[in-house]
């Protein structure tokens, strides 16, 4: 999902709006900049992917254990490249 382009964290992009195909993904209860950690506290996901390919560390530890909190075994799938890229890495 994404967030609503709301632009209230300064995403640069809010202002030109959503392609059509992506709108349908728009979550509205969750603003466009809000942080990983307040999505996983508010969505309770089970299962993170990364696909973004940004510099690495999306997936922190503190991320990871608050998910801990209402999954007995969270899924995390880091899968960008380069390894610089990946979301975490096992350390």
């Amino acid at each position: 999902a994404l967030g609503a382009p709301d632009g209230k964290y300064g995403d640069p992009n809010a202002s030109r709006g959503l392609s059509p195909d992506r709108a349908a993904w728009v979550n509205p209860a969750v603003s466009d900049g809000a942080s990983m950690l307040d999505v996983v506290t508010s969505f309770q996901p089970t299962c993170l992917l990364g696909l973004a390919a940004q510099p690495g560390g999306l997936f922190t530890e503190d991320l990871v254990r608050a998910m801990t909190a209402y999954a007995d075994a969270p899924i995390v799938m880091p899968m960008s490249n380069p390894t610089a890229k990946a979301e975490c890495t096992p350390e």
